[in-house]
């Protein structure tokens, strides 16, 4: 993910850069088709797991990877036609972006209490 985050990210144009990263995260047309979405999915899934897989999550550094990447929805530019479907996609332009959004605090907070516990 962080590879594929900074190769995204390999742009002077923020923007761009912005676009770029959220469109590998958000769902398409499938889940299937959407490596980014079922990578964050999946991530989703082992952040519900025991505090030792989110510790080893902690230790490959995957918040602070996250962390970077949240403040991108404060710089996303305005979707082109939020609540057009397009042909053979099941979500709207706005659809998929309320869903990265949820997915991406529900895998935060579990991974951010872990780390605030082991600050304690």
């Amino acid at each position: 993910m962080n590879e594929q985050l900074l190769y995204d990210c390999n742009c002077d144009d923020v923007d761009a850069a912005s676009c770029a990263i959220v469109k590998f995260l958000e769902i398409e047309s499938t889940e299937e088709l959407s490596n980014g979405w079922m990578l964050l999915c999946t991530i989703n899934l082992l952040s519900m797991g025991n505090d030792s897989l989110i510790d080893s999550m902690t230790v490959a550094s995957l918040p602070s990877t996250l962390v970077k990447c949240l403040y991108l929805f404060f710089d996303l530019p305005d979707i082109n036609h939020p609540d057009t479907l397009q042909p053979g996609c099941e979500f709207t332009p706005r659809e998929s972006r309320v869903l990265l959004q949820k997915v991406f605090v529900q895998v935060c907070v579990p991974v951010q209490l872990c780390t605030a516990n082991k600050l304690k």
